[in-house]
């Protein structure tokens, strides 16, 4: 493998290729110099009588670039090279490969400089040592029959074309110094045939006069012997690639890279333009040139026998949860809880701070997902909407062209699934304990916890039910943490020994904000239910009302030991809340310490199973070949305000959670700001799977900004609207948010909210009515009004007006 060029680790060479670990050792100096010692060693202890093959197969001068001291020149005398760029003009396809992330992007004249100096200082290094193995041949008599070989496995950009790596098909990265030195090799020559590094083989068979290997095909290595005699070329083009992502054709002159997954093409006078500076192809006088170039790298290509150009697609694992607040996600807030899985997640992929619903809802927002429209586009408004089955939904085109797809867990759509080669899902909200599943051969029921038997479901048909040979899209969906906040057997007890922190705005009154906050039934103090939502057995005197007559039977779905569990864990503590009592603000504070506890052992169960995904992703070796995304269909109020639940604009119901991690494409640890929505999900779905975006979708591929690239034109403000249902009577409204503001319109009410995110980013003062603020007031109207006028908002009529609102529906 690779290391550090200093205390390396090595082992002896194994020819039965196994190299076990004990046999690891290392030793005192640089990597270069550990090398020419070993090699010389071996010339020495040689018989001069007998022949030799020694490879020499130095790491330096990759990265890490560190020089042994007073060999790299300083910094400020190094050239940059002629075609340096600060960025790359477009995405090559390998935009995010770690050595891309060597340095800043744009690329900083001084920081490239000192990667060229580190750089030359390795290679003048590597020479030296080069320059003692020769000189231990000449001193054991070997020189004058030993044939050299100097080659590298590849060049690099260090900086050329505003590239780091290799990954790509410039002459400064597939271009090799290839050097021949020794009996029957001409002294002082330079050919400029077309050469291949395989070509080494048959060349190296020839000149030591032993059998070559029969290589046949168009794209096999060829022996130089010929060209190293100056006798003639051995081909008259060079077919490379990279990945597949990147082809081209060489000819002396001519060269023509193809990438077609950015649909971009490139082409190069190599004679008047070595540094591949000026790009022709899209220059007249060179069509022609151009159009037999990429005739010829067609027929290279299929003659090669290589995969396709067309990216493999890559397997999409879709992980859904019900109500995930942000700062439940320790990636995001680690204050309240840890999610060590999710974290992994975005350690080794990309989190999103400004991921948004389209309106806060459960059922409106998977309707979001599946469309890639609006709510007043796509029809389905409220829970107590039916989606239309009939509607074209991503899941229908993904597998017409060759994905097999599954939806598993909460549904909430009310009509079956559309599109899909297989479903379980849970009927309505679904049962947290002993959870029945619709299916399209009828209904089954399992016993256990609601997230595990999700998960289990979803890798009983990842591991057994699905073509291996097919790219699948798993959308694995749980139903926590949703209300009632039912934890899992493994979870039951987990923080008990610990007080959660309470949010600052835990006992705000709403003074600052407008007659919505103010009359909604959603708080902790007043409109929590004492069974139903905290797990407080009624007493037989106490009359039932509400939510809390649905407890009743609650137990019936669990297991004795699921009972038992669950009995001895609630049990003491609740006869301890009966006797203390409590009032006031003591009362919310422990009501507040119940729901939090439970919902965040529901978030523990999810992250466990979240586990459970990404270790089958690694056991089945599916990790790379496999985009995972985390989110969920909205947020939720974590007593924030005093509240709980969802549907308001402010921050807490309207921000989700959303990782994505992509082996080899999303940068690891990478964090992104720009504003995006459950909108964008169908078409990003599409664009992984290569299949057009259809016009009617509203929502952006996030592909860009997944490869790492700067979105310049990426939208600036998001649309939100919810539409009102009796449900914690919280008024119809929407709005529009952009980096720093957030406005409100509540039409019913005739009144309007303005935010200033920066400086007050719980939203506790509404600034509609400041006048110092009404130049934002306006700039955000305008830009609401033409937000509506985008998503055809306005077309449909006030979506408040109940006239129009029922004409529509």
């Amino acid at each position: 493998g690779m290391g550090p060029h200093v205390g390396l680790k090595l082992r002896p060479f194994d020819p039965t290729g196994m190299y076990p670990k004990e046999a690891i050792f290392q030793e005192e100096g640089f990597s270069s110099e550990v090398f020419a010692d070993a090699v010389i060693a071996f010339l020495q202890q040689n018989p001069a009588d007998q022949p030799f093959f020694a490879w020499v197969s130095f790491t330096a001068p990759h990265d890490p670039r560190t020089p042994p001291e007073g060999w790299a020149p300083e910094p400020g005398s190094v050239q940059l090279p002629a075609n340096f760029l600060a960025q790359h003009p477009f995405d090559n396809g390998e935009m995010v490969v770690r050595d891309e992330r060597l340095a800043a992007t744009p690329r900083d004249p001084d920081e490239v400089r000192q990667h060229l100096a580190d750089y030359i200082g390795m290679i003048s290094h590597m020479d030296a040592q080069i320059g003692r193995i020769l000189q231990a041949l000449d001193e054991t008599g070997a020189t004058d029959r030993t044939l050299v070989v100097f080659a590298a496995d590849h060049g690099l950009a260090v900086g050329s074309h505003g590239l780091m790596g290799k990954q790509n098909l410039y002459q400064h990265s597939m271009g090799a110094p290839l050097i021949f030195a020794g009996p029957g090799i001409p002294q002082g020559k330079e050919r400029d045939a077309l050469a291949y590094l395989h070509d080494l083989y048959p060349t190296v068979a020839e000149l030591a006069g032993i059998p070559g290997p029969v290589l046949t095909g168009s794209q096999d290595g060829r022996s130089l012997v010929t060209a190293i005699q100056g006798l003639g070329d051995v081909r008259s083009e060079q077919f490379t690639a990279y990945r597949r992502v990147q082809r081209a054709v060489t000819e002396k002159r001519w060269k023509c890279i193809d990438y077609p997954a950015a649909g971009k093409r490139q082409l190069f006078d190599l004679q008047e333009d070595p540094s591949e500076i000026h790009d022709l192809a899209e220059d007249p006088a060179h069509q022609e040139t151009l159009l037999r170039l990429r005739e010829k790298l067609g027929r290279l290509e299929r003659e090669s026998g290589i995969p396709p150009t067309r990216p493999r697609r890559p397997n999409i694992l879709f992980v859904y949860s019900d109500d995930h607040s942000v700062a439940a996600v320790s990636a995001y807030d680690d204050s309240l809880t840890q999610t060590p899985n999710l974290d992994r997640l975005a350690t080794q992929g990309l989190r999103f701070t400004n991921a948004f619903c389209t309106n806060a809802l459960c059922g409106p927002a998977r309707a979001v997902v599946l469309t890639g429209q609006h709510s007043h586009i796509n029809g389905f408004l409220d829970n107590r909407s039916s989606f239309d089955a009939a509607r074209i939904t991503f899941p229908n085109l993904l597998p017409q062209d060759g994905y097999e797809t599954a939806v598993v867990g909460k549904w909430h759509l009310k009509s079956d699934p559309q599109g899909f080669d297989h479903w379980e899902i849970l009927p309505g909200q679904g049962r947290y304990y002993a959870p029945e599943f619709k299916t399209p051969e009828g209904k089954v029921s399992y016993p256990g916890y609601n997230t595990d038997i999700v998960v289990d479901r979803a890798l009983e048909w990842l591991q057994n039910g699905r073509d291996p040979e097919k790219p699948f899209l798993m959308m694995c969906q749980f139903k926590a943490p949703h209300r009632p906040w039912l934890p899992g057997p493994e979870e039951v007890g987990l923080f008990d020994d610990r007080s959660i922190p309470e949010p600052i705005t835990l006992f705000d009154d709403a003074s600052g904000l407008g007659t919505a906050a103010k009359d909604q039934e959603m708080t902790i103090a007043r409109h929590m239910w004492l069974s139903y939502d905290l797990k407080v057995p009624p007493l037989v005197s106490d009359v039932l009302d509400g939510p809390d007559l649905w407890v009743k039977g609650r137990f019936d779905r669990f297991s004795e030991t699921e009972r038992a569990l669950w009995f001895a864990h609630y049990g003491l503590r609740n006869e301890a809340f009966r006797k203390a009592n409590l009032q006031g603000e003591d009362l919310v504070r422990w009501k507040y310490q119940r729901y939090l506890k439970d919902y965040l052992r529901c978030i523990q169960g999810i992250d466990r199973n979240v586990g459970r995904l990404m270790q089958w992703l690694d056991e089945q070796g599916l990790a790379q070949d496999t985009i995972v995304i985390y989110s969920s269909d909205q947020g939720f109020f974590l007593g924030e305000h005093g509240w709980y639940d969802k549907r308001f604009m402010y921050e807490p119901s309207l921000k989700v959670p959303l990782i994505v991690r992509w082996p080899g494409v999303t940068s690891r640890g990478g964090v992104r700001d720009e504003l995006v929505q459950n909108l964008d999900f169908a078409p990003t779905f599409l664009a992984l799977a290569g299949i057009p975006v259809p016009d009617w979708m509203q929502g952006t591929s996030l592909l860009p900004i997944l490869r790492g690239h700067g979105m310049s034109d990426w939208r600036q403000a998001i649309y939100y609207e919810y539409f009102g249902e009796p449900t914690h009577n919280v008024a119809a409204h929407y709005g529009v948010r952009t980096q720093n503001w957030k406005l409100i319109h509540y039409p019913d009410l005739d009144e309007w909210e303005l935010f200033d995110l920066k400086n007050d980013p719980d939203e506790v003062h509404s600034l509609h009515n400041d006048l110092d603020q009404q130049s934002a007031r306006k700039e955000l109207e305008a830009e609401l009004a033409r937000l509506r006028q985008i998503y055809e908002v306005e077309s449909l009529g006030s979506s408040a007006d109940s006239d129009s609102l029922k004409a529509f529906k």
